[in-house]
């Protein structure tokens, strides 16, 4: 795994060192400096494993938000290679009564959402990552002479219209 939830007690190491030159922080070193929100005990953080750890450094609820519309717009999709991909790797998304069209949810798939694990959010987050949702070219966007056609004819109708 990539990303991993902060423990609180793992000294963080950064990519790179800040101004002062410091490129690592205790625990209360970096609430107080760099994230004084982390002092709420409710609050959870995403780092990323390995030795630079505080590569990434992101709010839990937040991302877990994030990562559910990430979800929706990839099944909305219909895409073969995203969409039901993602329920087959993923099969405890299934549980969610979610119209994947409109990503509306009910409440009681909100609320099993919010409870749960952790770990699959992470692993969703990676799977997200390593399968980007494909966004259509703006070639294959482009009208075909037909359809100008029919849109010169349909605003040529329209402005033969009387304003009675």
């Amino acid at each position: 795994m990539r990303y991993q939830i902060w423990n609180r007690t793992d000294t963080l190491y950064t990519p790179v060192a800040d101004v002062n030159g410091k490129g690592s922080y205790t625990p209360p070193e970096y609430i107080a400096v760099k994230a004084p929100w982390m002092a709420n005990p409710a609050a959870k953080a995403i780092i990323t494993t390995g030795a630079i750890n505080c590569a990434v450094f992101q709010e839990f609820e937040k991302t877990k938000d994030f990562v559910l519309g990430m979800v929706c717009e990839h099944i909305a999709a219909k895409d073969q290679t995203t969409g039901d991909h993602i329920l087959a790797v993923f099969p405890i998304l299934v549980a969610l009564d979610i119209n994947w069209e409109d990503q509306t949810a009910s409440a009681a798939a909100m609320a099993w959402w919010a409870g749960v694990e952790d770990g699959v959010v992470l692993e969703l987050m990676e799977w997200l990552e390593d399968n980007p949702l494909q966004i259509p070219s703006p070639e294959t966007l482009e009208a075909t002479a037909s359809e100008r056609i029919a849109a010169a004819l349909e605003f040529q109708n329209l402005m033969s219209l009387s304003d009675a």
